[in-house]
Order: C-alpha cells, then structure tokens, then sequence
C-alpha cells in the first residue's frame, strides 16, 4: 500500500504542472498587473537605470528565446519530479 505522502507529492507535482502552464500563458498575454511586464514594459533609459544586470542578458527575454525559455523551466520541472519518483521507488523497494 502506498503511503499518503507519496499521494500528497502526486497531487503537488500536478498543481505545480497548472500553475506553471497558467503562469506561462499569463504572463505572455496580459503581463503583472500595475508593474513592468511584457504587457507594460517600462522605458529602455529607465530599465537601463534601475535594472543593468538584467538589461545585460536582455536579449535572452525576447520572443525569439521565449520557447526555449518556457522548455527549459518545464524540463526543470520534469527532472525533478522523476528524481523524486526515483527517490521514492527506492525508498519502496528497501521495504519489499
């Protein structure tokens, strides 16, 4: 019999999957509401300003890296949950 952890990561790594997917899609099409997004961007002077590390790898937040960006996160996500399952699969097996 399974434990009620295992069934409680279950459920995490599901709710994990909806809000990253909801986040995604989000962000792409409305932005932070009230504060610099890809759908109220604040001035380039100002970014260079306030923000210069992030001004420095800029380039990499545009719609070209957009897919790849999303991809990385989502494999991210992937690899960790299968290292968990692994974890728990051999936490199993020491009790068989």
């Amino acid at each position: 019999m399974e434990n009620l952890q295992t069934w409680e990561r279950r459920a995490g790594h599901f709710r994990v999957f909806g809000y990253y997917l909801v986040a995604a899609c989000l962000d792409a099409t409305i932005g932070y509401i009230e504060e610099p997004s890809s759908a109220n961007p604040v001035a380039m002077d100002e970014a260079r300003t306030l923000f210069p590390a992030i001004m420095a790898v800029g380039s990499f937040f545009c719609a070209t890296h957009h897919q790849r960006t999303f991809d990385l996160g989502f494999h991210l996500m992937i690899d960790e949950i299968e290292r968990e399952v692994r974890v728990v699969a051999r936490s199993l097996s020491k009790l068989i």
